[in-house]
């Protein structure tokens, strides 16, 4: 653990975008094993491990970094909590939601036009599901993590949560 302490203060961001990326692709193996596959599809894996690697990591490091940081009440840990996953779940949540969902779509091979019908047919029912969960990961998070390991308690979270998009995202969508 202290190697990657090390390159994590070291390199930031390369090392939060690379574990994300294989917890991401951890999330869709362990989803394919689960759903018993004739065999691996590595594409599929590829495609999560490119989404959360050069897509989610970066903007989440964005969103944590020159929004949320600045965010707080002197003298006031319970408010500026609180205020942060308010925003987080009311503002950013459902944006990276649609993100994530158009971007593995056009990782697909889909055009924009198509991915954008297909994340409307997912995004409500997912925004709705993460908001089982999220909000008090990101209460412990914002309480007691520091911030250079927020985003990767949030990727050990989404081993799970990669998962369950892995799966709600690859099975047919019905019409």
């Amino acid at each position: 653990m202290s190697f990657i302490n090390r390159i994590l203060h070291r390199y930031p961001l390369p090392t939060k975008m690379f574990l994300a990326g294989t917890i991401a692709a951890g999330g869709d193996i362990f989803t394919q094993l689960l759903e018993k596959q004739s065999e691996w599809n590595y594409k599929r894996t590829a495609r999560f491990f490119t989404l959360a690697t050069f897509f989610t990591v970066p903007v989440l490091n964005i969103w944590h970094k020159k929004v949320l940081e600045r965010i707080f009440y002197k003298n006031n840990m319970h408010k500026t909590v609180f205020l942060r996953v308010f925003l987080d779940q009311l503002i950013f949540s459902p944006l990276i939601m649609a993100g994530i969902l158009m971007n593995l779509r056009v990782l697909e091979g889909f055009s924009i036009s198509q991915s954008y019908e297909k994340m409307k047919k997912q995004w409500f029912q997912l925004y709705l599901t993460s908001l089982t969960f999220l909000p008090a990961i990101q209460f412990i998070n914002f309480y007691f993590i520091p911030p250079i390991y927020r985003i990767l308690l949030l990727q050990f979270v989404a081993f799970f949560w990669n998962s369950y998009l892995s799966w709600k995202t690859q099975k047919k969508i019905e019409n």
